[in-house]
């Protein structure tokens, strides 16, 4: 469990220094440079809400086996 936490924190570190750099113009100025800013930070955004929703159903699993032992 330690290293999905590990993982998670990682990917909300690159999240934000991506949309970072991305917003800040170094990487285009332009609306499309935006947009592709936008669209990194919400992919990061979503794959976290998936990692974390993983590792809940994997707790309550666990807890529904021991439970019933």
């Amino acid at each position: 469990m330690a290293d999905v936490a590990k993982v998670i924190d990682m990917l909300r570190r690159r999240q934000l220094e991506f949309a970072k750099v991305d917003l800040q113009g170094q990487r285009g100025r332009g609306e499309f440079d935006y947009g592709v800013a936008c669209g990194t930070f919400q992919s990061y955004d979503q794959m976290l809400a998936d990692i974390e929703q993983m590792t809940e159903e994997e707790k309550q699993a666990e807890k529904r086996s021991e439970n019933e032992k």
